[in-house]
């Protein structure tokens, strides 16, 4: 199921994630202001809780159940901003195609392929490709 940030942000205060742990949902775009807004959250969370605004919630739980794609500009910051609140083992291939043209995407993933830094994202994200095609359905 794909899943806007803001949504995602609601769903954490409510447990979501936890409690269907089953379902997968999957945010897009890298996660948007999801990882910016994790940390914000993490900070002022303990006051909500403390105000009886808002139940207490394990964010880095919840967050586990996540996964996200990296549909848009992964580059130069985005990527890197949402590996500080998940790992490559959550991160799925995403495009905005048809919307941006094709040798724009094309020229993108030659960048990002040639970028050492995400070495370890793009294999994860062959081995998910793999995977789904040796399914029998």
């Amino acid at each position: 199921m794909q899943l806007k940030p803001h949504i995602a942000g609601n769903m954490i205060v409510n447990n979501i994630f936890v409690r269907f742990p089953n379902i997968k949902f999957v945010v897009p775009h890298n996660g948007s202001f999801l990882p910016y807004m994790i940390q914000r959250f993490k900070g002022v969370s303990n006051i909500l809780v403390a105000r009886k605004m808002i139940e207490p919630v394990d964010i880095d739980a919840n967050i586990k159940n996540l996964y996200f794609d990296i549909a848009g500009d992964p580059e130069p910051n985005a990527l890197d901003m949402l590996l500080t609140i998940t790992d490559e083992k959550h991160i799925l291939y995403g495009s905005d195609y048809p919307y941006v043209p094709k040798n724009l995407i094309i020229e993108k993933k030659k960048h990002f392929e040639n970028n050492p830094k995400y070495k370890n994202v793009l294999n994860n994200i062959q081995e998910i490709r793999l995977s789904l095609l040796e399914r029998k359905i």
